[in-house]
């Protein structure tokens, strides 16, 4: 299972830090989270300028002091997954998203066990795992496409990051329940 924007809204915690960090800015325009589609965020957060900004925000403990769950049921849905299957959540984020990551899970997600997280590898991606006769549930359609996993979901609404994605798609959690329980 993927982290950002799949078990968690990142978009929705990354636009209210960016609202809060910079709207004393002189051509601050408040971000809005739901119209986000642009994976560096460059659509809405117009005072961005690096690459390097995108990845401090995404490092910050008050990101992480606001993330929520993608959805109402994501908590139900994944315990009742890790009941049925050896879960594993995947992801990918520097040293410092890295390690709010693990506090995150082990505060919210206290059932799961096992995690792969990849620190900086965002030119090898999440291909470099092994997934064969897995499940992978990710938002990112490079992710899916590199995978060998043998099921392969698409989470959420198209954006630009997996409008290419032609196979199975689930806008929810409800949906993944439904699919794979």
């Amino acid at each position: 299972m993927d982290f950002d924007n799949t078990i968690t809204n990142s978009t929705k915690s990354f636009i209210n830090c960016y609202n809060l960090f910079y709207n004393f800015e002189p051509d601050f325009i408040p971000a809005q989270w739901e119209k986000v589609n642009a994976w560096d965020f460059t659509d809405q957060c117009t005072l961005i300028k690096s690459e390097d900004e995108v990845e401090r925000i995404f490092g910050l403990t008050t990101f992480f002091a606001n993330l929520e769950f993608m959805d109402k049921n994501t908590y139900e849905v994944l315990e009742k997954l890790n009941k049925k299957y050896e879960m594993y959540l995947i992801s990918i984020g520097t040293a410092d998203n890295i390690s709010n990551k693990t506090l995150f899970v082990k505060r919210n997600l206290p059932f799961v066990q096992n995690s792969i997280f990849l620190v900086n590898s965002n030119k090898l991606g999440k291909g470099i795992i092994n997934m064969k006769d897995g499940i992978i549930v990710d938002d990112v359609e490079e992710n899916l496409y590199s995978s060998n996993a043998s099921e392969k979901i698409c989470f959420g609404k198209v954006a630009s990051w997996n409008s290419g994605w032609s196979g199975e798609r689930c806008l929810d959690w409800l949906e993944v329940g439904e699919r794979l329980l």
